[in-house]
């Protein structure tokens, strides 16, 4: 019987290993395939927990900074083992869970299958719903209180969005401890950075440092060829995040 369960044991150790390789492949495919305006890094030491921004460019929450918290569960290679999403920042908005901030997968994938979904489409769905206007698609929306207002009073709601909005860009000055993307007050040494980065030139070179927080270039998780200053524009605010001690 022992021995029974030390093989179990060593089969969900490969599973997990698997996992592992998996997950890997997965992110590294991030830095192409990403939803323009969403970036993602790993937290340190850590391949199953990672920190996440959302820069909102268009609709209702143009100008919206979200950050969020993607987590892999541990058997995350198996059916339905759904990757879970959190945001950190305030968001009102009927997919979003109003007192957890919990985003949950199943809305946009009732079934997540490993052969079919990755990373890439839990961020997706993350930037969809600041963009998602037919909500008949998701009838166990969360916030009940959001969804009905943006049906019976969409001035109102308009409003709500609003504070929103601006409640995610104070928040985003606010840094969770641990997390990967620090945002600070713009100083003038950004100015100087923020014409680089327009005129495309180089970023300033960074001592070399074994515990420095990841540059610019390992920040970015797309290229953005095809919209240059708005790539450079959301460079320019992750440009602005701190080095954590």
């Amino acid at each position: 019987g022992g021995g029974g369960g030390g093989g179990g044991g060593r089969g969900d150790m490969s599973h997990v290993a698997t996992s592992d390789v998996k997950i890997a492949i997965e992110y590294k495919h991030l830095s192409r395939r990403s939803p323009v305006g969403v970036y993602m890094l790993p937290r340190r030491r850590s391949l199953r927990l990672y920190d996440g921004v959302v820069f909102v460019r268009r609709g209702m929450y143009k100008d919206g900074i979200f950050k969020f918290e993607l987590r892999l569960p541990e058997m995350y290679n198996d059916t339905n083992a759904h990757p879970e999403v959190v945001f950190r920042s305030p968001v009102w908005n009927p997919l979003v869970d109003p007192q957890t901030g919990r985003l949950d997968l199943a809305l946009e994938y009732p079934t997540w299958n490993p052969k079919q979904h990755f990373l890439v489409n839990a961020l997706v769905f993350v930037k969809k719903v600041f963009y998602v206007t037919d909500l008949s698609a998701y009838p166990g929306a969360p916030n009940r209180e959001a969804l009905e207002l943006l049906q019976a009073d969409p001035s109102a709601a308009a409003e709500r969005v609003a504070e929103c909005v601006r409640a995610s860009i104070d928040a985003s000055l606010t840094n969770p401890d641990g997390f990967e993307f620090n945002f600070t007050e713009l100083r003038p040494a950004h100015d100087e950075l923020l014409a680089q980065l327009l005129q495309g030139g180089d970023t300033p070179a960074e001592p070399e440092d074994p515990n420095r927080a990841p540059t610019m270039q390992e920040r970015l998780t797309e290229a953005g060829e095809d919209r240059p200053v708005e790539a450079a524009s959301d460079a320019f605010a992750l440009a602005s995040t701190s080095d954590r001690a």
